[in-house]
């Protein structure tokens, strides 16, 4: 018997099994269902893998696949779960007509209420049976809308308006130095790294601890010495030429995980390493090789009108709405700037080095492409999986058989490898290993969409992507964090960006486990 075959009978797809659970629980769970009566994708992401499943407890029900001894005990699961369902659902329908009597347009609805509405479920019942259902409701609706901060609405109002349009397209000519065709990230003199007007110069602070940002300051004094203290021979030379660099991010990735140096780092600001890191971006396919954008070159941003998270371009692709859009319906915003200071910043933000108004962020981005060099290799997309065992199997983590590393990614890429012997580097490719399974699917092009494959095939790009996006985020917060966090910042995007993929993995895997 085939490997494939043995699998069919020794596993069921987890969404028939859910499916076949949902169905027990007939109309009660309608308006969490979809019009073919299965639970919406936005029911099983926010509902039932996070608080009645919790796979993370339960790795049993974790895979695409579920093996068929643990088959009965996830439908049972979900079918105990069904007194709470059923009021989580009629919980959502109170919402929604709260929502409506109110005014309320913002947000999707299942995204903001759908986990408030199983809270309320296990805290109060049946909202039928609770004389103070409405009120309960409108407690809900105020604390999830009635903070303060600009919105997305606001937002497109602002740009669309026809007596603010021709400023901001102004302002974004200027900033990009004479028009739309104009290409570069902030490209700046050759060798200096410093983009058009050098945005965010005088905040250079950042969301870098003030104790740092002293230490910063006070580095700029001797920012042309070296680490030894002699001169930087280099440093504003003929062409930007800097062979004794006042510090470097391989150093404080060095120790950054267990005994971050904060001088280091202030002295990487100081030094304008994350500018001078940017330069490259402005060449043809660089910006596409680092994962941030789609185009041969980046260009100048349009101004735009909508957005949606779920089809967002890569960042350089943005236009100025979408970059603006997350931040604004996220549960931060009250953070935030007014919407006309937040789109003028945007602007100027867009044409800076690594479009990222300060060097804090960009030091960090350096870093980042730095740590991450350990993860650029990839097994052929081609390669036959060795010792590849049941489907199931790709979801355990455990240890792949055989799968040696192709170093395919830093070269082809065009990204600098420095800092890939760091222990930064080494404690994020651990991490990556330990995902057997991101592995093994990388190597079966066959199993998933194309999309999903080149998000795993490319892991660094997708690191770099995240990155970028949490610190573009903490930049329009100004939110503080201490040196000693940085490696938190690191190994937590590459935790984000595994979880996603093992979500899409999981639902290809299902597909494929269903033929």
């Amino acid at each position: 018997m085939s490997t494939a075959r043995a699998v069919a009978t020794a596993s069921t797809p987890r969404g028939l099994l859910l499916d076949q659970a949902w169905s027990a629980l007939g109309e009660s769970v309608a308006p969490l269902s979809n019009e073919a009566g299965r639970p919406l994708a936005r029911t099983v992401k926010l509902i039932l893998d996070p608080l009645v499943l919790r796979p993370v407890l339960h790795p049993e029900f974790a895979a695409g696949p579920v093996a068929a001894e643990h088959a009965d005990a996830l439908r049972e699961r979900v079918v105990r779960a069904g007194p709470v369902l059923a009021a989580t659902a009629a919980w959502f329908l109170v919402l929604k007509k709260e929502r409506r009597r109110a005014g309320i347009t913002d947000g999707n609805p299942q995204d903001l209420y759908f986990q408030r509405c199983y809270e309320l479920a296990t805290a109060h019942g049946d909202p039928r049976l609770d004389p103070a259902a409405a009120g309960r409701a409108a407690d809900v609706l105020a604390e999830v809308h009635g903070q303060g901060g600009p919105t997305a609405a606001g937002l497109r109002r602002f740009v669309t308006d026809p007596g603010q349009a021709a400023e901001l397209t102004r302002l974004l000519d200027e900033a990009w130095g004479g028009g739309p065709d104009r290409t570069g990230v902030g490209a700046g003199r050759p060798g200096d790294g410093v983009g058009a007007g050098r945005p965010g110069d005088g905040a250079d602070r950042g969301w870098l601890d003030h104790d740092v940002a002293d230490r910063g300051r006070r580095g700029r004094d001797v920012a042309g010495q070296g680490r030894s203290g002699r001169p930087d021979a280099g440093h504003g030379g003929a062409g930007g030429a800097r062979p004794d660099p006042a510090a470097r991010p391989e150093d404080f990735l060095a120790t950054c995980a267990t005994a971050p140096d904060p001088d280091l780092f202030a002295a990487l600001v100081a030094d304008r390493v994350g500018a001078r890191g940017a330069v490259g971006l402005a060449e043809p396919g660089q910006a596409r090789a680092h994962g941030l954008s789609d185009r041969d070159r980046p260009v100048r941003p349009e101004l735009g009108a909508t957005a949606a998270t779920r089809n967002l371009p890569k960042p350089f692709d943005r236009s100025i709405v979408e970059r603006l859009f997350v931040p604004l319906t996220n549960a931060h915003r009250d953070a935030l700037a007014d919407v006309p200071s937040l789109v003028r910043q945007e602007i100027a933000r867009s044409a800076g080095p690594w479009q990222l108004a300060e060097e804090v962020g960009r030091v960090v981005m350096v870093l980042g492409r730095a740590a991450s060099a350990g993860l650029s290799d990839a097994a052929p997309t081609g390669a036959a999986p060795t010792g590849a065992g049941p489907v199931g199997a790709e979801l355990t983590g455990a240890a792949p058989t055989g799968a040696g590393p192709v170093d395919v990614g830093a070269v082809a890429a065009g990204l600098s490898d420095a800092g890939a012997t760091s222990d930064a580097a080494a404690r994020l490719r651990a991490r990556w290993d330990r995902e057997a399974y991101v592995r093994r699917v990388r190597r079966m092009p066959s199993a998933v969409p194309d999309g999903v494959r080149a998000d795993v095939l490319d892991v660094r790009q997708a690191y770099l992507r995240r990155l970028w996006v949490r610190t573009h985020g903490r930049e329009l917060r100004r939110e503080p964090v201490p040196v000693d966090g940085l490696w938190d910042v690191l190994d937590g995007v590459l935790r984000s960006v595994i979880l996603d993929q093992r979500d899409r993995l999981r639902s290809a895997l299902e597909r494929r486990a269903a033929g």
